[in-house]
């Protein structure tokens, strides 16, 4: 069983209250788990689960350039049955197969109200006014059903292939079929390589209806073809190394919104930046070196560097998304002293994600009137 409450509250002043926010969520999920060996060499294993979220933001803004309020309740239901089979014939030769329904239910009851003055986004220099009110209840089932046969060639060569079907009722869009292969060549004694394509579909669960932006329907699922080569070597006695080169192409990719300006906001969707992002399509690459160290029981520790970029495919021009971050380190150093103690120490950096400059003039309509333009 797991259970979490959190609790925000926000304001800020200025002589006078010019920003509240008070925000709530909850969430309760319990699990079932049971592990049976039908036979030596057929196993299973089924999960029940069934949980409960709920979040809540209610709140406003008021400054002489912008103005708003909120009220945002949402509640989300599943129910869940999982079941996972392996039957090994033999050490060269392993099926897996299983699926997953999930029974869900949501409730979206959404009211905002938002004023724009500020005339560095008002082309007429008219307030624009968005009133937005929603009460919705989607409902449905997913369905997932899954096949992967792994099976040894040669002695250094193992294959899997692999296939999974999904279908989602509450969407109105169709079922997703998704393809992988993976291959794993033993070089030597401390080297092997691995090969894996696969495309993955995601569609949209049902707790992210995008209504605060006005969106009342649900997208079609993302597809992204994954192509990956890793090599992991043994250096020594526990130490290891693994390269990483991947490849992510996404088509049908889901539109989003994001604000242009400042992108941590207490009700970002009624602010004046506010601006749909539709890719075209989209894309992920790089490259990333591990090293770790086991130890044992008592010491370990990991560290990692990449090389990566993620971008959007918008209007013909690759475009950095606004999470893109080329340098990434990570570390963990794991300590036990005893079976009863666990100490671990554990950090991330990444170069900063992107940002573009922007300037802008006043200019006069043929009637005198002024006009702030971006650039």
């Amino acid at each position: 069983m797991l259970g979490s409450t959190d609790k925000t509250h926000y304001t800020e002043e200025d002589g006078t209250l010019e920003e509240l926010m008070d925000a709530s969520s909850s969430n309760a999920y319990t699990w079932l788990n049971m592990k049976t060996a039908r036979s030596e060499r057929l196993l299973s294993q089924t999960v029940l689960s069934t949980g409960r979220v709920k979040q809540e933001r209610e709140g406003f803004v008021d400054y002489w350039y912008q103005e708003g309020t909120v009220d945002d309740s949402r509640a989300f239901d599943l129910r869940g049955l999982r079941q996972d089979w392996s039957l090994d014939f033999s050490d060269r030769h392993v099926l897996t197969w299983g699926f997953d329904v999930r029974q869900q239910e949501a409730s979206y009851d959404y009211t905002s109200h938002a004023v724009v003055r500020d005339p560095f986004f008002l082309g007429d220099g008219q307030p624009h006014v968005t009133d937005r009110d929603y009460h919705l209840d989607p409902q449905g089932n997913s369905y997932g059903v899954y096949v992967a046969d792994r099976f040894r060639v040669a002695k250094p060569l193992v294959v899997e292939i692999g296939a999974r079907w999904d279908r989602q009722t509450y969407t109105g869009h169709d079922d997703q079929l998704s393809p992988r292969v993976t291959l794993s060549w033993d070089l030597s004694e401390r080297a092997t390589l691995r090969v894996a394509w696969g495309q993955y579909d995601q569609a949209q669960h049902i707790n992210e209806l995008q209504v605060s932006d006005g969106i009342t329907t649900f997208w079609p699922a993302q597809r992204a073809e994954h192509r990956l080569v890793s090599l992991e070597y043994d250096l020594w006695k526990d130490y290891n190394v693994r390269a990483e080169l991947y490849h992510k192409k996404l088509t049908d990719v889901r539109p989003h919104y994001e604000n242009l300006f400042n992108p941590i906001e207490i009700f970002p969707e009624i602010e004046a930046d506010r601006i749909l992002v539709a890719p075209d399509r989209s894309r992920a690459e790089g490259v990333e070196v591990m090293l770790r160290r086991n130890g044992g029981r008592r010491f370990s520790w990991g560290l990692s560097y990449a090389y990566a970029r993620a971008e959007d495919d918008i209007d013909g021009a690759w475009v950095p998304r606004s999470w893109d971050q080329r340098h990434s380190v990570n570390f963990s150093v794991n300590y036990s002293p005893t079976d009863v103690w666990n100490f671990n120490l554990s950090g991330a950096y990444h170069t900063g994600w992107p940002t573009t400059g922007i300037t802008a003039e006043v200019v006069y309509d043929d009637a005198g009137n002024a006009y702030i333009v971006a650039h």
